[in-house]
């Protein structure tokens, strides 16, 4: 038996599992399916909380995305994370300092509702094939940043006058 618990942050769902209290291995083929919507619980990511693994840092955290590959990060996980470990009194409600897969990670409360992070500035991605593919497709400016997981940003007014199931569709061509 695993503890969990379920977290949502800024539309995405994960489930936390505290590593320090208990005891856990997890192979890929477990986490591809507790990650999957029809066979097991089901979330966007599932995020191990941990003892640290160096001296400077309060806590190692680990990322696992739907297909059980791990990310180096994840900014609304790691609020999560953070908002998990003090309501949990795994730490006192102060800075905390994170090590995760590749990135060094500062977070601390803003008031009852809010945690701030401090992360090195996102590496821009020279995905030049990706790059020529989104130019024919979008219309709108846009770049492409590694915050530790992969993301588009577009620049636009709204974000209902953007299809994101089209979009999808463009670039499977």
């Amino acid at each position: 038996m695993i503890n969990f618990e379920n977290w949502h942050g800024n539309g995405n769902d994960f489930l936390i599992i505290n590593s320090i209290e208990q005891s856990i291995k997890l192979t890929k083929s477990f986490t591809k399916t507790i990650l999957d919507r029809n066979e097991g619980i089901g979330f966007d990511q599932l995020i191990v909380i941990g003892l640290p693994t160096k001296y400077d840092h309060d806590f190692f955290v680990r990322f696992y995305n739907s297909d059980s590959s791990e990310a180096s990060m994840c900014l609304n996980g790691i609020r999560c994370a953070s908002s998990y470990i003090w309501k949990n009194s795994l730490a006192p409600i102060k800075k905390i300092f994170f090590k995760t897969k590749h990135v060094d990670i500062k977070c601390f409360p803003e008031n009852n509702k809010h945690v701030s992070v401090i992360i090195k500035k996102p590496k821009d991605m020279q995905n030049i094939q990706l790059k020529k593919k989104l130019d024919k497709v979008l219309k709108h400016d846009f770049f492409l940043l590694n915050i530790g997981n992969k993301h588009l940003v577009i620049s636009e007014n709204s974000i209902e006058k953007l299809t994101r199931v089209r979009l999808y569709e463009e670039l499977k061509k």
